[in-house]
This record gives C-alpha cells, sequence and structure tokens, in this order.
C-alpha cells in the first residue's frame, strides 16, 4: 500500500535518521560485523528516494524493515545503537525536531 509521500517537515527527519544509520554502520565496520552493517543497509536503503515518489512509499513498509532490524540486534547495547523505530514514530507524527545534535 502506498501512503501519501512524507512532508517536508518528515522528509528531513528521515534524512537524518538515514544520516544516523550511515554513521552506525561507520561504527560497526571498525568491530567487523559485517552482516549487521548488511541488514541496517537493507533497512533504510530505498528511504532516500521513495520518500521523493520514486517507486512507492509506505510508513508500514519502513516500520517492518527498520523493526526486522532492530529485533535482530537490538538485544545488545553497544556504542552507537539507536531506536529507529521510536525516532521513526516521532518523524510520522511531525513532532521530531530536526537538529544537528539530535
Amino acid at each position: 500500500m502506498n501512503d501519501r509521500l512524507p512532508t517536508e517537515e518528515q522528509r528531513k527527519g528521515l534524512n537524518s535518521l538515514v544520516a544516523l544509520a550511515l554513521v552506525e554502520i561507520r561504527m560497526l565496520t571498525a568491530e567487523n560485523r559485517s552482516k549487521q552493517i548488511f541488514d541496517l543497509a537493507d533497512a533504510f536503503h530505498n528511504v532516500p528516494l521513495e520518500m521523493y515518489g520514486w517507486g512507492s512509499f509506505s510508513w508500514d513498509m519502513t516500520y517492518k524493515l527498520i523493526e526486522r532490524y532492530q529485533s535482530k540486534y537490538h538485544y545488545e547495547e553497544y556504542v552507537g545503537r539507536i531506536n529507529y523505530l521510536q525516532r521513526l514514530a516521532e518523524i510520522q507524527k511531525s513532532s521530531y525536531i530536526h537538529s544537528p545534535n539530535s
């Protein structure tokens, strides 16, 4: 199911979320966690294009992909771990405040 495309505010939040995933990928490379890196990239790789109308955008599918990633790896604490589902919910509700330090 296709949802309405995200608003400009939501797209800023989604861009920040993808950037955080890339930072986490960089940190995971230092720990040689290639399977986790693959899964994190897999969860996010379509977001930048789909949020602008390429293919189809679905909040539900985005949640499912991120939930699949988090269910595999968020049982442990590690440096750089981010609760993407919580942030995605904030973005969807447009309550996400875009700032460089969030």
